[in-house]
């Protein structure tokens, strides 16, 4: 033989001491193919938080998403973020998703207009809000294909069930006063119900009818006291964040399969319970600071600003965070894949010095000279 045992070992001592590589510089995922679409090899899933306005800040990371290529095989969201998640959901591609999403929020904020006080009133943006309220439900029905859902990404958003709203009879015989002290009692009500422990549901959106998917939507981001309960399955539902549930995320998991899960927060500190991500491989899309003004009235101002200004400067946020995270990503996995294929090299070697030693020495424990350090006598013969 060319070498004995001895030196052998040797190499093959060299070869498992040598440390793994460095991780490289900080790569760029690759650039969007023609087909809009880029395999990494692994099942990502989206999950889209609510935050009403907010919620433009999702547009962006979308966006990114689409620019370096990632697949999605799988989407959900609460509120704002279930609006966005069927529009994405309903097109045949991601990239075309992107493009319907950021031509609709284009189309809302322009009619709800600019900020003339400067941003600083409530009830300016409440009003603007209420009359762009048909607009926006015009906008989702009009997204929503259930043709490319039946057989498209799973979709799937969290609302939150609710008793059924006043019948028609309580506005015929009672004052308009009682009526509207009823109707506060009961959304107070759904309220407590929330604090209290009740949780929303995950509505599964493929397989229905394009009015049911649109009512489904709808009912995730009905905000309380501005947007009516939404009955689907003859059931009514509110937005998802009143059962605590702005991302759900357990389903893709559990019932898609999906490796890596995306969730696009639009706040800060925004938790997710342990029971949500136990097991699973999260990458979470969130600002470093708040997205809405300062002051006492800030967060509801900021929910409120649908303005065209606001609209794209969260958009602009939202790529730049998840360009951020996606260039990790492939940090990680770069790192991951080469400490993989060093173990699996030397694995390789490995085993080939296993079938030489059993070929020569059926009968001897081909392990051996490797906790005694001595080959036996046949090997240095034969050599």
């Amino acid at each position: 033989m060319g070498e004995n045992w001895g030196q052998l070992r040797a190499r093959l001592g060299e070869l498992s001491s040598r440390p793994i590589p460095e991780p490289a510089p900080r790569l760029e995922l690759p650039a969007l193919p023609a087909d809009g679409t880029a395999e990494l090899g692994y099942r990502f899933g989206l999950v889209l938080a609510g935050g009403a306005a907010k919620g433009a800040y999702q547009v962006g990371a979308v966006e990114c998403l689409v620019h370096h290529g990632i697949k999605l095989h799988a989407v959900a969201g609460t509120s704002i973020g279930a609006l966005n998640g069927v529009v994405l959901a309903s097109a045949p591609t991601l990239a075309e998703g992107m493009t319907r999403l950021v031509a609709l929020w284009t189309t809302l904020t322009n009619q709800f207009g600019h900020n003339p006080d400067g941003g600083a009133q409530l009830q300016s943006r409440l009003v603007r809000l209420l009359g762009t309220r048909s607009e926006l439900e015009r906008l989702i029905e009009q997204a929503v294909d259930e043709q490319i859902m039946a057989t498209g990404v799973p979709m799937r958003v969290a609302a939150f069930p609710v008793p059924p709203p006043l019948p028609k009879l309580a506005h015929l015989v009672l004052p308009p006063a009682a009526v509207g002290h009823l109707k506060l009692a009961q959304e107070a009500y759904n309220w407590v119900r929330g604090t209290l422990g009740i949780k929303s549901e995950i509505i599964t959106l493929n397989g229905r009818s394009k009015e049911e998917i649109t009512r489904a939507a709808l009912a995730s981001a009905a905000l309380p006291f501005l947007f009516p309960p939404r009955s689907v399955g003859g059931r009514y539902y509110r937005d998802g964040m009143l059962g605590k549930t702005n991302t759900p995320i357990r389903a893709l998991a559990e019932q898609d399969g999906c490796d890596i899960v995306l969730v696009v927060h639009l706040s800060p500190g925004e938790p997710v319970a342990p029971v949500e991500r136990e097991g699973l491989t999260l990458l979470q899309i969130r600002p470093d600071d708040e997205l809405v003004e300062g002051g006492p009235l800030g967060p509801l101002n900021g929910l409120l600003d649908f303005s065209p200004t606001n609209f794209q400067r969260l958009r602009s946020r939202g790529y730049g965070d998840m360009q951020r995270t996606l260039t990790e990503l492939v940090q990680l996995l770069s790192t991951r894949d080469r400490s993989a294929a060093a173990a699996g090299f030397l694995a390789d070697r490995m085993q080939r010095v296993l079938e030489n030693r059993s070929r020569l020495w059926p009968q001897a424990d081909p392990l051996l000279p490797l906790w005694t350090g001595e080959a036996p006598n046949e090997y240095s013969r034969a050599a």
